[in-house]
């Protein structure tokens, strides 16, 4: 039951949410994320630069 708090909890934040595996694959997405970085489809197993196009975004993310 937490798990699923939690996760209507993160789906209804105004502000982007992004979860990536060590490998740079995306995990996990909330709305807010998608539609900040226009994201077309599900995110969730795509490669981190398939769906950030902005470099600098990506740098920051990969030095975190």
């Amino acid at each position: 039951m937490k798990t699923g708090l939690l996760e209507a909890v993160v789906n209804e934040l105004q502000i982007g949410v992004l979860v990536i595996s060590d490998k740079k694959k995306l995990l996990y997405a909330n709305p807010s994320f998608e539609k900040t970085f226009s994201v077309e489809g599900r995110p969730e197993g795509k490669n981190l630069s398939d769906v950030i196009k902005d470099k600098a975004v990506i740098e920051v993310i990969e030095t975190m």
